[in-house]
């Protein structure tokens, strides 16, 4: 009769055990924040080094493309709103287009579009691949403003999603050389007003610095980055 009893015991003081033992301390904590911060550090390091293997592994057709993008004034947090799956890792990049073509950057919708895109941080030099077939094409970038969830069309059975970007004009066009496999294609800065309205686009040259940026991140003394001045297309920016 005194078994139930017993049973009753022993589980409190085994859930007592559980509890006080998972309580951790303060310097626990910031190790476990620490260690998990550690690994995430060594994750990404594992896919950079990835990625440059690839990057430095260039194709008879390819011609690698190396310049910046700047928006003054900077986007801030409170203008961001990037609530969905994956769409915060989009803060502080540009998404831009520098192909064998022309491409209308405002079709999202376009899966084509996506094939002409690369994706680096905005205001730091940028190291990309391209085809461009004698002539290689700016054909603007943009910013992600807003990734957030609007509710669920029950009619189709799928999630809404508000989405918003800043757009950054391009149409230009570089005239390459024969035998070019490295161009520098400049500084593009993009000044907006309180609207998220680019007011106005300057270029500027900054090959010293970009060169010194290509020559660590692909380490190949026999490439020479070479610079082609852009021409715009009549009626644009």
């Amino acid at each position: 009769m005194k078994r139930p009893y017993l049973i009753i015991v022993v589980a409190l003081v085994a859930a007592s055990l559980i509890f006080f033992g998972c309580k951790t301390t303060p310097e626990q904590r910031a190790a476990r924040e620490k260690r998990r911060a550690e690994a995430i550090k060594k994750k990404e390091e594992r896919r950079r080094q990835k990625e440059l293997v690839v990057l430095r592994n260039l194709k008879e057709e390819e011609v690698y493309v190396v310049g910046r993008i700047e928006l003054i004034p900077g986007l801030t947090d409170e203008e961001l709103n990037l609530k969905t799956r994956g769409s915060s890792q989009m803060k502080d990049k540009v998404s831009m287009f520098y192909s064998n073509q022309f491409v209308d950057i405002t079709n999202k919708n376009s899966f084509g579009l996506y094939r002409h895109m690369d994706v680096a941080k905005i205001g730091e030099h940028f190291v990309i691949k391209s085809v461009p077939k004698g002539k290689l094409y700016y054909s603007g970038a943009y910013m992600w403003l807003e990734s957030a969830g609007a509710g669920f069309d029950m009619a189709r059975k799928v999630a809404l999603v508000n989405l918003e970007f800043l757009n950054l004009p391009g149409d230009r066009i570089y005239d390459l050389k024969p035998g070019t496999k490295a161009v520098y294609v400049g500084t593009w800065k993009y000044y907006r007003d309180e609207y998220n309205g680019i007011k106005k686009m300057k270029y500027v040259n900054e090959y010293k610095k970009a060169n010194a940026v290509f020559k660590k991140v692909i380490g190949n003394p026999e490439i020479k980055l070479t610079y082609a001045k852009p021409k715009k297309q009549k009626g644009v920016w």
